[in-house]
């Protein structure tokens, strides 16, 4: 038996576990809600290129890693920042772990410009 103590350096890290223990891809919804065409459709566009299927005119569902997920908010935000208008944005996980976890964006995005004048 070993009854010395442990070295502290040896030890290991709170939240250490919390890494071999993550899940699979979780189930998800991708809600959003822009007024600039361009914009819905890359979003549109978006969501399908990471596996999700469409279940109403801007909304998707499907799985995906906490990496894969957080990289289509990311991607998603920075369509929306240039966006005219701006929107909405939301990913919405569905199951026990993931139930309290959303990303959520709600960004003016850049202002319409202004009319022409003249004839």
């Amino acid at each position: 038996m070993n009854d010395r103590p442990r070295k502290p350096w040896k030890a290991e890290r709170p939240g250490a576990a919390l890494g071999r223990s993550e899940p699979g891809p979780a189930h998800l919804l991708a809600i959003f809600d822009v007024s600039d065409d361009r914009a819905r459709r890359k979003l549109t566009e978006l969501c399908k290129d990471y596996g999700l299927t469409r279940f109403q005119w801007s909304a998707f569902e499907g799985q995906l890693t906490r990496n894969r997920r957080e990289e289509l908010f990311d991607r998603g935000k920075r369509l929306l920042d240039d966006a005219v208008g701006g929107g909405r944005f939301f990913i919405v996980g569905i199951g026990a772990r993931e139930q309290a976890e959303s990303l959520r964006l709600d960004t003016p995005g850049r202002p319409a410009p202004a009319p022409k004048e003249g004839p």
